[in-house]
């Protein structure tokens, strides 16, 4: 709702209406179908094309760091997949279990105001620190929350085959030389979170010719 605030401010500046301005905007304001998801399935399909290239099992064990927006739409993409959800965190902890967790309960608990911590009893998952998520034995971490999480102080604690960054700069320079000397495969943010870029640059199309689906 922030991004239709935003837009209709600056419309009220320059004296007309200008939704191109911004983008992930709300469908009523001038917003694009799909955006909400877009960052995580553009992520989703990257993985899954190169799956067998980068050596992941058909049902791999994903560990996702941030379950906001990116991180819960994920976790339900790849669950729906096959794929099992051994670890997640918030702003509040973080929780694990071998498992798996239960990914459309983590979102409607979520959603209803709960933190994963809080939720950990009801899904079988024991609480574990954000630390300890990051060292989680799984096939495939996924940062989606803020950059530098992964740094030069805690990279050579991360198990996982393949790291994929949604979030913007999750690894640091030094941290990303560790991982490559452990022969972990990081699918950069540029590439894994484009599916946001490139449904904000559908939205921007829309918005400037006034054409809507």
């Amino acid at each position: 709702m922030i991004m239709g605030w935003m837009a209709d401010e600056y419309s009220q500046i320059v004296g007309s209406v200008t939704p191109a301005v911004i983008t992930g905007k709300p469908i009523a304001l001038g917003g694009s179908l799909g955006r909400n998801d877009a960052t995580a399935r553009g992520g989703y399909y990257l993985v899954r094309h190169l799956a067998k290239e980068l050596g992941l099992p058909e049902r791999s064990r994903v560990a996702i760091q941030g379950f906001g927006n990116a991180g819960q739409f994920y976790a339900t993409l790849a669950a729906a997949d096959g794929h099992l959800i051994v670890a997640a965190s918030d702003s509040s902890g973080a929780i694990r279990s071998e498992k798996g967790l239960n990914a459309h309960a983590m979102v409607d608990g979520k959603n209803a105001g709960k933190s994963l911590a809080s939720m950990a009893a009801e899904l079988g998952a024991e609480v574990i620190t954000p630390e300890e998520l990051l060292a989680t034995d799984c096939d495939l971490l996924v940062p989606a929350a803020l950059e530098d999480m992964i740094h030069d102080g805690n990279a050579h604690t991360i198990k996982a085959k393949v790291l994929l960054e949604l979030a913007n700069g999750p690894v640091t320079p030094g941290g990303d030389k560790i991982l490559d000397s452990k022969g972990i495969v990081v699918l950069p943010d540029i590439l894994a979170n484009a599916g946001g870029v490139t449904v904000s640059y559908f939205e921007w199309v829309q918005n400037r010719q006034g054409f809507y689906l």
